[in-house]
């Protein structure tokens, strides 16, 4: 559950994070806005990197890996 809500989160933040790339970058802002918008775009690559890591605990090993729970060994 946990790596299908990662993924839909994931989704529309990539387009946030493109839109204040762009914002950041516009002529039109003042130093103080641009601040302001370098500041939300790493909050949002933060975000980003939660969902990337959540992604990467759902995501299925291609190998069997071998582990132990209380003494008995199992492969997954």
């Amino acid at each position: 559950m946990a790596g299908i809500v990662a993924h839909e989160i994931n989704n529309p933040l990539e387009s946030v994070l493109n839109i204040f790339y762009l914002l950041q970058r516009h002529s039109s802002l003042d130093h103080e806005a641009q601040h302001y918008a370098t500041m939300a775009e790493q909050e949002l690559l933060r975000v980003s990197h939660i969902t990337r890591q959540t992604l990467s605990f759902y995501r299925e090993s291609a190998q069997a890996i071998a582990v132990s729970i209380s003494g008995f060994w199992m492969t997954s």
